[in-house]
């Protein structure tokens, strides 16, 4: 019988992740209670932004915290009149504030839900890319070398770094057999700290034994 031949899915047809609502949300909470912008200012970037206009304004509100000035309605509007950004019309992003349901506690939650639409984004783009060079006839390393790079970007902004098993076995072989850092303390018995290894200032330490071993003892000397 006839085979049917697979073709890519037409991903191009359908709308990026984005949350227009976080993004108003996110600027409505710092514009009505600055005092949050100091925590959220970073949690996000302004190329995080679907949204260019809305990205702008986050770059004012930032470049304000970065100078120590409270970012409110009225600092925020007289620096992008200062800085003439055509694409923010600051009139008709208020009218969005107004008619939006934020709360200004949650602007943290608001920041890290624009960040992650951001990185699908990013992640889409690149497997567009990817796919695009794949079928070019790029060479395989190149394409995931580019894959390879785009999520270790989104795993490091979310805090998960990552690195390589070889990475990780060298960092502790050398944790394991360097010299003793000078963080790390003794416990005071030779042969006990060549058995535990560098133990470090203020780590919990759980001693277990059988009854009789002389646990007390060696916790009291």
């Amino acid at each position: 019988g006839s085979v049917t031949p697979l073709t890519a899915p037409a991903l191009d047809v359908r709308p990026l992740p984005r949350d227009d609502d976080a993004e108003i949300g996110l600027l409505s909470a710092v514009l009505s209670n600055p005092a949050v912008a100091f925590d959220a200012a970073h949690l996000c970037d302004p190329a995080d932004f679907h949204d260019p206009a809305r990205g702008a304004l986050w770059s004012v509100v930032r470049g304000l915290v970065d100078q120590r000035v409270t970012p409110d309605a009225i600092a925020v509007r007289a620096e992008v009149e200062a800085l003439s950004i055509a694409e923010v019309d600051f009139p008709a992003l208020v009218r969005d504030f107004a008619a939006s349901a934020f709360t200004a506690s949650n602007a943290p939650f608001y920041a890290a839900r624009v960040r992650e639409k951001a990185q699908l984004r990013r992640i889409i783009r690149a497997s567009w890319a990817a796919s695009e060079a794949a079928m070019d006839g790029a060479p395989i390393d190149e394409v995931l070398d580019a894959l390879r790079s785009t999520v270790a970007d989104a795993h490091e902004q979310r805090g998960n770094p990552t690195a390589s098993m070889a990475e990780v076995l060298e960092e502790t072989f050398d944790e394991l057999t360097g010299d003793q850092p000078t963080f790390c303390v003794s416990t005071g018995f030779q042969a006990l700290d060549g058995v535990l290894g560098p133990v470090e200032a203020g780590a919990f330490v759980l001693l277990g034994a059988r009854p009789s071993m002389g646990k007390t003892a060696l916790a009291l000397n």
